[in-house]
């Protein structure tokens, strides 16, 4: 069942079931989070989307990702991160969004797109970027699959 804008909660959790692109079903999550600067005062909105990566290795070789397994990540990322961002742009008609981040547990707190405006979107990214330009979104997808690295003393 599709929930309508009108019936959800601007607090809390939203649970379900995603169509995702192998066709199989997942469940999925989406929640709202307000961040606050230093001194308390609401800085931004975030609209927060999820399938959790068990739900995904039910459908998706997703192996031992993130702590391994990365070169094969794209095999089952690249089209589940297409997807991905065909839902932020049917989600930008009706509410446009400066940036929205694709990946695993990404760093949204410390990225806007205001920051990226200023910075640039980093040469190698764990995470793509839907971002805003005019009237339109760019995706920048990921470059680097491979999460966690462990240093050579490590092993």
């Amino acid at each position: 069942m599709r929930v309508e804008s009108q019936q959800c909660p601007t607090e809390g959790h939203l649970y379900g079931l995603a169509s995702l692109p192998n066709g199989a079903k997942a469940a999925c999550g989406t929640y709202v989070c307000k961040l606050q600067n230093e001194i308390g005062v609401r800085s931004r909105d975030l609209l927060a989307f999820y399938i959790p990566l068990g739900a995904l290795g039910r459908t998706y070789p997703v192996g031992s990702y993130p702590f391994a397994d990365g070169d094969q990540a794209a095999s089952w990322r690249v089209p589940l991160d297409e997807w991905l961002v065909e839902l932020g742009r049917s989600v930008f008609v009706r509410v446009p969004f400066d940036l929205a981040l694709i990946g695993f547990e990404v760093d949204f707190p410390n990225v806007s797109g205001e920051i990226v405006r200023q910075r640039e979107i980093p040469a190698e990214r764990f995470d793509g970027y839907l971002l805003q330009v005019g009237e339109r979104l760019e995706w920048h997808p990921p470059t680097n699959w491979n999460l966690v690295r462990f240093s050579e003393e490590s092993k």
